[in-house]
């Protein structure tokens, strides 16, 4: 657990310096719209990412 936790402490910093892009983000969704989000990641001709928030 501690090597996950880690990981993502090192992916935090990269972004926040900008030394790492998540590239394009399409839309972002609550968590408690999940089934939207799902659905907009099965439609064909999706151009960037979904982010849960």
């Amino acid at each position: 657990m501690e090597d996950w936790q880690n990981s993502f402490l090192n992916i935090f910093a990269l972004l926040r310096q900008k030394q790492l892009c998540l590239g394009n983000i399409e839309a972002r969704y609550p968590l408690a719209e999940i089934a939207k989000a799902v659905q907009a990641a099965e439609r064909p001709g999706r151009q960037g990412k979904l982010l849960l928030t």
